[in-house]
């Protein structure tokens, strides 16, 4: 039997354990069951006929062809979205073209899953004006100027078609749509925890694959690309150091990206847990999370990761509670671990500390001194062969590549610092308006942990990315974040303009005196 059909066959094991276990109530997942079943469903069908197919064009098809014909009986298209998203690797196919123009547009699964759920998603919305157009906040503006920036200096660079396709059609549908959807798709409370719990039983599924393979030193996405004669540069197999281990990577293409993805969707998953004390199980779904984080052994997640639960502590109403329980849990867990057999290589492990692949930290700092200078060369807009210059300066790893391990660097070397700035922008107000936003809202309610949860999300992804490439996932995942920050806040400004409402609708008196205009 061929590997790619043996590895189908441990996938729907793993996967239908998964699903089964985390239906428990333990796991707090607010998703109706009509709409799991089907979300489910279309997540075994999407994976079969991945793996069935042999050929690229009839997956994109057949799959094209089953998720489009439920857009109509989902109310969540985000949720499907962040359900679908990851059940197979992003491995691409390139639509060609005729006569002048060679190439058309790439498809891999991120994009095909954009264009079959998300484009219907955004042309429903755009009817419905009462969700605000767009450019009505700072964060929209932001992403406006961003992505026309992005667009001009893709097509003043010479080739119009491949400038078009780089800067118009792929910033529509990898930046423009999951970011609007994100904002404009969740108009209420119940689909945004339907949403959030669809993105971590996604999670679950990919934690269950991570820990088979690095238990078993097999990577079961491997041979599907080859399988289905699509190109994929990732998902081979890495370790670390000389640990003789294998780094998990499921269908995210390398194990940085899945770190990055457990790291976002643990914290996110933080605002759907019970409170402490009802439920004795409730640290289920975060300790499975957690499990496939440890299984990509990628550093810069787990640095995140800290960040993260370091935010979501100090924003908690009893923050110096919070903050005592984790150093103390963490004391033991840590200290439980060193004197374990593994004690030495853990340390190693460490980022920082540990002497585990020092080189790729090395390796970090070298690439941020060489970047600034390549980019004081052209400060404002980028561009130009910064590889090579960068070649040249000696960054070439050993897969013999320049490897921009930070996105960052990345947008202020292709960009320049006008188009980082732009890109810093975004996010700096979707957090901000959070935060406002956050601030008015009641420390007993479901908004405030909410509220704590993204913010610690984003905090978490914004570190992590300083030590990876936009690639993969990676870009996705953090325009969703700023999207879902802007829809909180609007959740948020209509959950306090209800509260200020009377029993009959009328405005009632705030505070200092003055009715309140709703």
């Amino acid at each position: 039997m061929p590997e790619h059909l043996r590895s189908l066959v441990v996938i729907l094991g793993i996967a239908g354990a998964v699903f089964a276990f985390v239906q428990r109530p333990a796991f707090g997942l607010p998703i109706d069951p009509v709409d799991l079943r089907r979300r489910r469903n279309l997540w075994f069908l999407v994976t079969l006929i991945a793996f069935l197919s042999h050929n690229v064009w009839l997956y994109m098809v057949g799959v094209g062809v089953v998720v489009f014909s439920q857009r109509k009986r989902e109310p969540n298209p985000l949720a499907m979205y962040l359900m679908l998203l990851f059940a197979v690797p992003p491995a691409s196919a390139m639509i060609q073209g005729f006569g002048p123009i060679v190439q058309i547009f790439t498809l891999d699964h991120l994009r095909l899953m954009s264009m079959i759920v998300l484009l219907p998603a955004w042309l429903r919305l755009r009817q419905n004006r009462t969700h605000g157009p767009f450019g009505s906040c700072w964060a929209d503006r932001f992403l406006l100027a961003y992505l026309l920036y992005e667009a001009g200096l893709n097509l003043e660079a010479g080739n119009f078609t491949a400038g078009f396709r780089q800067g118009v059609l792929y910033g529509f549908t990898d930046v423009f749509l999951p970011y609007y959807v994100a904002s404009r798709g969740l108009r209420n409370m119940a689909l945004f925890r339907d949403a959030i719990a669809s993105l971590a039983l996604a999670s679950f599924v990919l934690s269950g694959i991570a820990l088979f393979e690095f238990l078993k030193r097999w990577l079961l996405y491997a041979a599907l690309p080859s399988a289905l004669g699509a190109n994929f540069g990732m998902g081979g197999y890495l370790g670390r150091g000389d640990l003789g281990v294998v780094r998990a990577v499921a269908s995210l293409g390398h194990g940085i990206a899945l770190g990055y993805l457990l790291a976002i969707s643990y914290l996110l998953y933080l605002a759907l847990l019970p409170a402490p004390g009802k439920s004795g199980t409730r640290w289920l779904g975060p300790g499975l999370l957690m499990v496939g984080l440890m299984a990509a052994l990628s550093r810069g997640p787990w640095v995140g990761m800290v960040v993260g639960v370091f935010v979501f502590s100090i924003m908690s109403s009893n923050r110096a509670r919070d903050l005592s329980r984790i150093l103390v849990w963490g004391a033991v867990v840590f200290c439980m671990l060193l004197t374990s057999p593994y004690g030495e290589t853990l340390i190693n492990l460490l980022p920082f500390i540990g002497a585990t692949d020092s080189g790729s930290v090395d390796y970090r700092h070298k690439l941020f001194d060489a970047s600034l200078l390549v980019i004081r060369q052209n400060p404002w807009f980028g561009g130009g062969n910064f590889i090579g210059e960068l070649t040249a300066l000696g960054m070439v790893q050993g897969e013999g590549i320049v490897d921009l391990v930070n996105t960052y660097l990345a947008v202020a070397l292709s960009q320049g610092l006008i188009g980082l700035g732009l890109f810093m922008s975004v996010f700096a107000a979707s957090a901000f308006g959070l935060f406002v936003a956050w601030r008015r809202v009641g420390t007993d309610s479901d908004l405030h942990r909410l509220g704590r949860a993204l913010l610690a999300a984003l905090a978490a992804a914004l570190t992590i990315i300083a030590t990876m490439s936009p690639i993969l996932c990676v870009p996705t995942m953090y325009w969703l974040l700023a999207g879902l920050c802007v829809a909180y806040v609007r959740l948020a400004g209509a959950s306090n303009l209800n509260l200020l409402r009377g029993a009959d609708g009328a405005p009632r008196y705030s505070p200092v005196g003055h009715t309140v205009p709703v």
